[in-house]
């Protein structure tokens, strides 16, 4: 290896890299910067900017990159707002339909006729007669587990015994 001695004002390179066929030149570089060389603040300010192609590309694909990643981001929110719409909508289409599904006068004439009631007697036609005209005593009617407390819901609303 060659070394090459440099004084305090100038730093040289020599060939270091003899081994790996790297050929360095060997002429002084001078650090010394003298005040003629720097541009004054009013030169500064008029003169256009100067700026590296490689740091301007590297700015450009950093914010297309940032772009991209911001629409990727509201699109993946966006269709996460749309997919909680979508299951909202859904549930509550769910929750009308069992809300609309009315008991119908069938339904109740075959829970009638299930319990211990003389069929065509007084006490039928009246408990018949209240299924038919009111959906609210229907319902009610229908939801009643045991047909003990459907007999007694009847016979209090009607005024009739069996």
């Amino acid at each position: 290896m060659q070394t090459e001695e440099a004084s305090d004002d100038e730093t040289t390179v020599g060939e270091t890299a003899q081994d790996s066929g790297i050929r360095i030149p060997s002429e002084p570089i001078s650090l010394l910067a003298s005040d003629d060389e720097f541009p004054t603040r009013e030169e500064a300010h008029r003169s256009p900017p100067r700026a590296n192609k490689s740091i301007l590309c590297v700015q450009s694909t950093s914010t297309k990159r940032t772009n991209r990643r911001r629409v990727n981001f509201e699109t993946q929110i966006q269709s996460g707002f749309q997919r909680v719409e979508e299951s909202r909508t859904n549930l509550l289409d769910v929750l009308r339909s069992r809300n609309h599904q009315k008991s119908t006068f069938g339904d109740a004439l075959a829970l009638l006729e299930t319990l211990d009631v003389v069929p065509m007697g007084s006490f039928w036609w009246a408990a018949s007669g209240l299924l038919t005209k009111d959906e609210e005593i229907r319902d009610g009617f229908i939801k009643l587990r045991s047909k003990e407390n459907k007999i007694r819901f009847l016979e209090r609303l009607s005024g009739v015994d069996r």
